[in-house]
């Protein structure tokens, strides 16, 4: 993780409201909205700023709510100097969760639980990083398990720490298919899933739950076929190099060499619905009897319809014309 303040000596990275900045740096440490200096709680977030004995200290943070020099763990009456009053008068619950005020670590939030699992005096219900390693809930793939580095080696939002389908990739060129399982039967993903442009070139994708160096399988080979299945009306688009082998990959992305690499270039607006059909050429280890799968990929595309240059019936007629109009020359000539 970068350093919360580069600038300062910080070494222990201490931020208390997550929000990437260190707190040596951060001119609202507890993230309240109240500035350091005129926060009664600086560490502690209490936007209310209530503050029961007017000290400096506001209720959140002040060990001595009633400053009737009774520390609140053991002062009969933690909000009110007069000892002598008991009850729900003395308890005061803001939030209403059956909490004491002078005991609850979330004033503003109701939590009867009281759920910490940091540890750090701030309850889950309003703490910004409730598992303490530094990354704010909102932003965190493992919200309640820390884990500092946020690795998501399968790319489906949760943390490897806490994801609970474990692993089973997503191809990033095509996001809403099925996950790749790698524990599971030969399984392919087209790609891209994107948006494109007339007479521009799409350069199409293959992912495959088998790697080229698949620990069981060794190295694999998969043969693949690409193909339009479904385009917009009068487009004549072509796929070049729709046909071919492979067996390099990055990760669970299949690599073409340039020369064969598969694309088209669309010339109609509209949906062009990209089918592939993959085949292993070796028998599948872990599924004997299943080699082959297919896939799908939409391609929607925009911009005005291109070209596409003279037909043949167009050519040979022109060709004709030529030589017609050049006979005739040639009997003028002569006459």
């Amino acid at each position: 993780m970068p350093a919360t303040a580069p600038n300062l000596a910080n070494k222990d990275q201490k931020d208390t409201d997550g929000d990437g900045l260190g707190d040596v740096i951060d001119d609202d440490v507890d993230g309240d909205k109240i500035p350091n200096a005129t926060d009664n709680c600086q560490a502690v977030r209490n936007a209310s700023q209530l503050n029961t004995d007017g000290d400096a200290l506001g209720d959140a943070c002040d060990g001595d709510i009633d400053g009737d020099g009774q520390p609140n763990a053991t002062d009969p009456c933690p909000l009110r100097t007069d000892n002598s009053v008991t009850g729900a008068s003395c308890d005061a619950d803001a939030d209403m969760d059956h909490r004491p005020d002078s005991i609850d670590n979330c004033l503003e939030a109701n939590n009867p639980g009281q759920e910490d699992l940091d540890g750090d005096g701030i309850g889950d219900a309003c703490d910004f990083d409730v598992d303490g390693d530094n990354i704010l809930n909102s932003i965190d793939n493992c919200a309640k398990t820390k884990n500092l580095g946020q690795v998501d080696a399968d790319r489906d939002g949760a943390g490897d720490e806490c994801d609970p389908n474990g692993f089973c990739f997503i191809a990033a060129k095509n996001p809403a298919a099925t996950c790749l399982d790698p524990e599971s039967a030969f399984q392919v993903t087209a790609g891209p899933a994107a948006a494109g442009e007339t007479g521009v070139e799409a350069f199409l994708a293959m992912y495959s739950n088998r790697a080229n160096h698949d620990k069981v399988q060794g190295n694999v080979n998969v043969k693949y076929t690409f193909t339009i299945l479904e385009r917009p009306a009068n487009s004549t688009a072509v796929i070049s190099n729709p046909r071919g082998a492979t067996s390099t990959s990055d990760a669970f992305e299949y690599r073409f060499d340039d020369s064969r690499r598969p694309k088209f270039t669309p010339d109609v607006a509209g949906s062009y619905k990209i089918g592939l059909t993959a085949e292993l050429v070796d028998d599948d280890q872990k599924f004997p009897g299943a080699k082959s799968s297919d896939s799908f990929a939409t391609i929607e595309v925009t911009g005005p319809t291109k070209s596409h240059g003279c037909s043949a019936a167009g050519v040979e007629l022109a060709w004709v014309a030529g030589a017609l109009v050049m006979a005739a020359r040639r009997l003028r000539r002569r006459a």
